[in-house]
C-alpha cells in the first residue's frame, strides 16, 4: 500500500513538472481559428479557409511554408498576407521554377528554385515559351518539355494574381439558395440589402 501511494505520488510529481515546463501559451488558442474555420464555396464546394490557404500556396510556392525577411511563415499567414496585400507580393520570390532545362533556356538563375511574379512576368524567353505553347494546344499539337513546365509557371502566376487582394473570394453565402453562388465581399451588396451588409 505504502509503495503504491509512493508511485501515485511520483507520477503526480511528474505530470506537475511536466505541466510547469510546458508553455501555457501551447495551451492557448490560436489566433487566426476564426479565419481558420472560414467557409468558402470553391468550384460549387464548400471548404474551410484553412484547405484553400494550404492548396493555394502549395500551388504557387510547391510548399506550405514561405519564408519571408528570414523567418518561416506557415500556408495560412502567407495567404492572408496575399489576400489582404499586406505586403509587395511582386517582388516575393514564391513562384516555384524547378525545371532546370527551362531555367537554363530562359536565363533564370539555376541555383534559384523560387522568383518573384516581376522576374517572371517581364522574362522574354519564358513568355515566348509560354507563347508557343499556347499556338502548339490552339492546333492540338504535342508539347515539349519546356512547354509543359512553362505553362504551369503561367498556371502559377496566374493564381498569384487572382489571389493577391481578391475581393471576389466567395465567402458571403447565397442569402436564400441553398446551393446557391456565394459572392465575394466585394459583391455581397448585391445578394444583401444595406442593413444585412451592416
Amino acid at each position: 500500500m505504502k509503495r503504491l501511494n509512493i508511485i501515485k505520488f511520483l507520477v503526480g510529481l511528474c505530470l506537475g513538472c511536466m505541466l510547469i515546463l510546458l508553455p501555457f501559451s501551447q495551451f492557448q488558442p490560436d489566433s487566426l481559428d476564426g479565419l481558420r474555420t472560414l467557409a468558402v464555396q470553391e468550384n460549387g464546394r464548400k471548404k474551410p479557409l484553412d484547405t484553400v490557404a494550404k492548396e493555394t500556396l502549395a500551388k504557387i510556392n510547391g510548399a506550405t511554408t514561405y519564408r519571408h525577411s528570414g523567418e518561416k511563415e506557415d500556408y495560412l499567414t502567407a495567404y492572408l498576407s496575399m489576400w489582404f496585400n499586406s505586403r509587395n507580393w511582386n517582388e516575393e520570390p514564391v513562384v516555384l521554377v524547378s525545371y532546370r532545362p527551362l531555367k537554363a533556356a530562359t536565363g533564370l538563375d539555376l541555383e534559384r528554385k523560387r522568383f518573384t511574379f516581376a522576374e517572371l512576368m517581364t522574362n522574354r524567353e519564358l513568355g515566348a515559351v509560354v507563347g508557343r505553347a499556347h499556338q502548339k494546344e490552339a492546333q492540338d499539337l504535342d508539347l515539349s518539355r519546356d512547354e509543359r513546365e512553362a505553362l504551369t509557371i503561367e498556371s502559377r502566376l496566374n493564381l498569384l494574381y487572382q489571389t493577391v487582394a481578391d475581393q471576389n473570394l466567395p465567402v458571403v453565402p447565397h442569402p436564400s439558395e441553398v446551393k446557391g453562388k456565394w459572392s465575394g465581399i466585394k459583391g455581397a451588396t448585391e445578394l444583401y440589402g444595406p442593413e444585412a451588409i451592416a
